[in-house]
């Protein structure tokens, strides 16, 4: 019997050590090297899902949250893609500018003016962008996959060359 006890300890111990290892370091945050002049960080956490996965959100802007100049970064580990074909997500560019980023937009009954590829952190991205007439603003949202992360970001500004400018130099900052 005791020995049996002694068993099962040392059993559970390894599973937890185990557990606790497999998990690594936990999610890595994106680093955005530019941060334009009078922007701060509005929102900073990293929280885990119901089925004990990680996920993180990082907002940058010019003022408070759902401000017209703001960039939402939202990162995660590629478990879960609504495109997962066998298993595996869709990375497929093409698939997340029409299956995604135009739907994104959409949804949010903003007509897209520009799909296509940009490159953040190094990675292919796919994006849709579209003029929101309601609050006067323009919409970026995009998508890309840096195996095992996958970001997806929103990002909003004013009908200005320089709050575009801003937000671009912004996004051309992020790594991952």
């Amino acid at each position: 019997m005791k020995i049996s006890r002694f068993i099962l300890i040392i059993v559970l111990g390894v599973l937890l050590v185990g557990s606790v290892s497999c998990r690594g370091a936990g999610l890595q945050k994106p680093t955005v090297g530019y941060v334009p002049q009078g922007w701060s960080v509005l929102s900073d956490y990293i929280y885990t899902t119901c089925l004990g996965y990680e996920e993180g959100i990082l907002i940058y802007g010019d003022g408070e949250l759902q401000s017209p100049n703001s960039v939402e970064i939202h990162y995660r580990d590629m478990y879960e893609e609504s495109g997962a074909v066998g298993g595996k997500p869709v990375t497929d560019v093409d698939s997340i500018i029409n299956g995604w980023a135009i739907y994104n937009l959409q949804v949010d009954s903003i007509e897209p003016e520009e799909s296509g590829t940009m490159i953040v952190g190094g990675q292919i991205a796919g994006y849709a962008k579209g003029y929101d007439p309601v609050g006067d603003n323009y919409v970026l949202v995009l998508r890309c996959f840096n195996e095992p992360m996958c970001l997806s970001l929103r990002a909003l500004w004013e009908p200005t060359f320089e709050d575009e400018a801003d937000v671009m130099s912004l996004i051309n900052s992020i790594s991952f």
